[in-house]
């Protein structure tokens, strides 16, 4: 093998190395412990039915939930807090 062959191939197995290493970059919120937290926060001029069902659609739409607060990802994922939002049949902000 060549020099050059050589160094890519250190060099890709010292990449794999490294992201093995260091593991999963965040951990996923468990979904009973963020639904919780997010029914806690929401308006109480929804029922909890609603807030029940907006908060499990969030967490269950967007995925890898690193955020702690679901306003966080009502800003980062707009179409999904926009579908959610009439999923669980909130009433509009006064």
């Amino acid at each position: 093998m060549t020099m050059k062959l050589w160094t890519t191939v250190f060099l890709a197995a010292a990449a794999i190395l490294v992201t093995i290493a260091a593991g999963p970059a965040s951990a996923k919120v468990p979904k009973t412990k963020w639904v919780a937290q997010c029914e806690s926060v929401l308006s109480k001029d929804n029922s909890p039915k609603a807030k029940r069902v907006y908060c499990t659609c969030m967490y269950e739409d967007v995925g890898d939930i690193e955020d702690k607060y679901e306003y966080a990802l009502e800003r980062k994922f707009p179409p999904v807090h926009q579908g959610c939002y009439k999923k669980a049949g909130f009433k509009p902000p006064r």
